[in-house]
């Protein structure tokens, strides 16, 4: 059985469509949990919809919280979660027939080569606009991601794993601790894979990432102008000190699990920005941190709290 938890808010132009191409896989055996943000459009209706029609799929989580943002809603649907795997589901994509079944089929051979250990496999996206017409055909080339930077000190500098395409496994899920410093999910499951287990990049393209005026995060156009690449560093300064947070928390929740290295850098990485010039420098060459772009390692160097 795999928990599909697709999180939703004001998702109705959507939905229905993405809901079809899950209920349409060629792999059955999964259930639909579905949790809303404080949805104010017709998306309740849909989806209470789709549950009457899919009684044994779908599930709707009905609470009182609400807009507490896409990451916080996914770590409100991980409660729920009781399967041996997990997959994300966003609210404005389409999942390819076979999406399910690839995936599961990678984890599977995971299984295999990293016994007892908490699992994440990923793949690659087709960037579609909002009519579902091509834009690019590969999200990792589209956005210049090396797939194997999946150590713990590459993905604090540079997330590669995209949240609508993991597959994780019990052993993962049991390592989660919802708190308020989690920015996004993707990134924060990828830091906790990174550190107690495994990631595995699927280079398959397994679904149709919509890009449309309301995404939280999508593939940004690679635009020249000043102002867009002024605005790109600025978000990604405001995020660095966000994942610093986010870095010290892990700390916090895991410190029995870490060894004596992960500790230190944990520590280390997580205040960063209140280090001087020299002592970021050498932050940066102890822990590799150079292995992510020339650019972001400028913004980190300038980074103060």
């Amino acid at each position: 059985m795999i928990d599909i938890l697709l999180a939703t808010y004001n998702g109705e132009k959507y939905l229905e469509e993405q809901l079809n191409s899950i209920l349409n896989q060629t792999y059955q055996d999964f259930k639909i949990t579905i949790r809303d943000d404080g949805s104010t459009d017709h998306t309740v209706a849909i989806i209470e919809k789709y549950q009457q029609k899919h009684p044994k799929q779908i599930s709707f989580i009905t609470d009182k919280k609400k807009n507490l943002g896409p990451a916080q809603n996914f770590m409100e649907l991980f409660k729920y979660s009781k399967a041996e795997y997990i997959m994300l589901s966003d609210q404005d994509d389409v999942w390819l027939r076979d999406k399910i079944a690839i995936t599961l089929s990678a984890m599977h051979e995971a299984e295999k080569n990293y016994p007892n250990k908490p699992l994440l496999i990923h793949t690659d996206l087709q960037i579609v606009n909002h009519h579902l017409q091509e834009i690019a055909p590969s999200y990792f080339r589209y956005k210049k991601f090396n797939s194997k930077n999946s150590a713990t000190h590459q993905l604090i500098m540079q997330n590669i794993v995209t949240g609508c395409t993991i597959m994780i496994n019990a052993k993962l899920r049991d390592k989660i601790k919802p708190n308020d410093c989690v920015i996004m999910h993707d990134h924060y499951l990828a830091i906790i894979a990174s550190l107690f287990g495994k990631i595995i990049c699927l280079n398959k393209t397994t679904m149709l990432y919509r890009q449309h005026a309301n995404n939280v995060v999508g593939a940004s156009p690679h635009n020249k102008y000043l102002i867009s690449y002024l605005s790109k560093i600025k978000k990604f300064r405001n995020n660095l000190l966000l994942t610093c947070n986010q870095i010290k928390k892990v700390h916090e929740e895991c410190t029995t699990e870490l060894s004596p290295q992960q500790k230190e850098m944990l520590i280390t990485i997580g205040k960063v920005e209140k280090y001087g010039f020299f002592r970021k420098i050498q932050t940066i060459i102890k822990y590799r941190l150079y292995e992510s772009s020339f650019a972001r390692n400028l913004i980190l160097l300038s980074l103060k709290q």
